[in-house]
């Protein structure tokens, strides 16, 4: 595991360390009023300042603060004296996905689960590379067209539900693998599958520990699960994102359709938007 502080000693740091303590090796919080605290969060110590953090190897400070930017000034984040990664882990792309993710990653480090990982619809990869962080040692699969939503796809939504143009058009090619792969934490471990799917498995026969499935439309949601959930490990996770999306419907109903027939269970997860089915 990856050394990591935490900047800041309130409610959502220590949630954030219980839901990643399998993740990263928490080795600090760091808050400026430590000196009025008890002086620990469990056994994790609680510093005033980074200078006071005893350990070497720090890969990233994760900030838990509201005033983040006012922590990159007065800090002069991320120190000299070590080579780390700052982030914030309170504000960014839909984090409510991200606080899902680590949560079920955290869970299947906990019970050696094993698989690789996958994102079906990467799109700008802002939240593939979250995936990636919560996943160090994992291969990582990244399905994407790359060129927006298929024709054929689109057509098929159509005849169940309406979908205008705006929405249509509003997926076009927005994205390209290259700039993906630069987000990445760990890209050694990223392997691009370009192309519609499930043409672009290309034989590919893996067993896999938690899949995110983001492609909004019935077909390649379908598509998707049918290939996923036989491959799945036991105590694996999918998530399917946009069950609760009324620009795109369909996808809570290919969930449901999906479950009725394998006799798959699975959770509607409001915050997340989204359904998590697990074996």
């Amino acid at each position: 595991m990856k050394k990591a502080v935490i900047h800041g000693a309130n409610r959502e740091a220590q949630v954030f360390a219980m839901r990643a303590d399998h993740i990263f090796d928490i080795r600090a919080f760091i808050d400026r009023e430590a000196d009025k605290m008890s002086g620990f969060f469990g056994e994790i110590p609680i510093h005033t300042d980074f200078g006071k953090v005893n350990e070497s190897d720090i890969a990233y400070i994760f900030v838990m603060c509201k005033d983040y930017d006012s922590v990159l000034r007065e800090y002069n984040y991320p120190p000299p004296q070590v080579s780390c990664k700052i982030m914030s882990m309170l504000y960014g792309h839909q984090m409510e996905k991200q606080r899902q993710f680590c949560a079920l990653a955290n869970e299947i480090y906990y019970n050696n689960v094993p698989g690789s990982i996958a994102e079906v619809g990467v799109d700008y990869g802002e939240t593939a590379k979250y995936i990636n962080l919560f996943f160090e040692d994992r291969t990582f699969y990244l399905f994407d067209t790359f060129q927006g939503f298929n024709d054929a796809d689109v057509e098929n939504e159509r005849s169940i539900k309406t979908m205008t143009e705006n929405m249509v058009h509003h997926y076009d090619k927005r994205s390209n693998e290259s700039d993906v792969l630069k987000k990445m934490f760990y890209p050694d471990l990223c392997v691009v599958k370009k192309g519609y799917f499930p043409d672009s498995l290309n034989g590919l026969e893996d067993n896999f520990a938690f899949v995110h499935i983001d492609c909004d439309l019935s077909k390649p949601i379908y598509e998707a699960l049918e290939y996923f959930y036989p491959r799945l490990s036991a105590g694996g996770y999918i998530c399917v994102h946009d069950y609760f999306n009324p620009k795109f419907p369909n996808a809570r109903f290919t969930v449901r359709e999906f479950a009725k027939k394998y006799n798959a269970k699975f959770i509607p997860v409001l915050g997340y938007n989204g359904a998590v089915l697990t074996k």
